[in-house]
């Protein structure tokens, strides 16, 4: 593979998931105005999100000792695009909780 690949995604990868991770403290005021909810309710929703994530991290180093790589890197892009993208769609609590 090409190295200006490898450089790109090495930067895109974080750069996204990590605007994704942090932005939170810049939406959740508008999040929670717009739909009304309360704090605690989305509160909740980001906590879950930071302890699921630090839970993925230690099985994901486990899984890439063990397995390729490039595919545990593959399988949680594929993951977290997914994510992303159904939180995009989130109208109740539950929702945000459960994405």
């Amino acid at each position: 593979m090409h190295p200006r690949i490898i450089f790109a995604a090495r930067f895109l990868i974080p750069f996204v998931g990590g605007g994704a991770r942090y932005a939170i403290g810049l939406t959740f005021k508008p999040m929670v105005s717009e739909f009304g909810w309360q704090r605690g309710e989305l509160g909740l929703a980001v906590g879950a999100y930071l302890i699921v994530s630090a839970f993925a991290r230690y099985v994901a180093g486990h899984l890439a000792d063990r397995m390729s790589l490039r595919l545990v890197l593959a399988v949680g892009v594929l993951i977290s695009a997914l994510g992303m993208g159904l939180m995009s769609l989130v109208g109740q609590p539950w929702q945000a909780l459960l994405f």
